[in-house]
């Protein structure tokens, strides 16, 4: 008979991340002055899944010795799906915020330089995600693929640390 899958400890660390992150936009959206702190929140929650995911990938190529955490595989696709759902889910609700608040966006006058450097970083973030994922759709040679993957997956970890920087000291600075 089929047995029922049981859930790994890493789906369950993404499905709560995602409960509390979608709670604390509800919390925080009404209040001017704790609207950034869910975007902050949310976006260490991504830096933290992007370091797991690189670790994750580093144990699957051999530059991390392995552990016993079940398919790698598996497990790294999801938690970059995630990381990569994160990345947009983020920037949306970033905009969504700002526009429902009556602020300017990143690219509009009237910004601070911390916020459109922040803005910005966004974009290109999920410009770096999506051309992450994409050779592994597209390419056909595998050894290719894994380079790509690899290379543009350290550029998003450097890239998601620096967004989180960049939106602390914002946060800190009030910029």
């Amino acid at each position: 008979m089929n047995e029922p899958k049981k859930l790994n400890k890493m789906t369950i660390s993404i499905f709560l991340s995602f409960i509390l992150i979608i709670l604390i936009f509800v919390l925080t959206f009404q209040n001017d002055d704790l609207l950034v702190y869910g975007h902050v929140f949310a976006g260490a929650v991504t830096l933290a899944f992007a370091l797991i995911g690189v670790i994750i990938g580093a144990m699957i190529t051999g530059r991390i010795k392995k552990n016993t955490l079940g398919n790698l595989l598996k497990i790294h696709l999801v938690v970059n799906g995630y990381v990569n759902f994160l990345i947009i889910g983020t920037f949306l609700y970033g905009i969504w915020a700002r526009v429902a608040h009556g602020e300017p966006l990143f690219f509009q006058s009237g910004d601070s330089l911390m916020t459109m450097l922040k803005g910005w970083l966004g974009v290109v973030l999920i410009l770096v995600a999506m051309i992450q994922i994409l050779p592994c759709i597209i390419v056909k040679n595998k050894q290719r693929k894994k380079q790509i993957h690899m290379v543009f997956g350290y550029l998003l970890l450097l890239l998601l640390i620096a967004q989180t920087l960049l939106g602390v000291v914002a946060t800190l600075s009030g910029a």
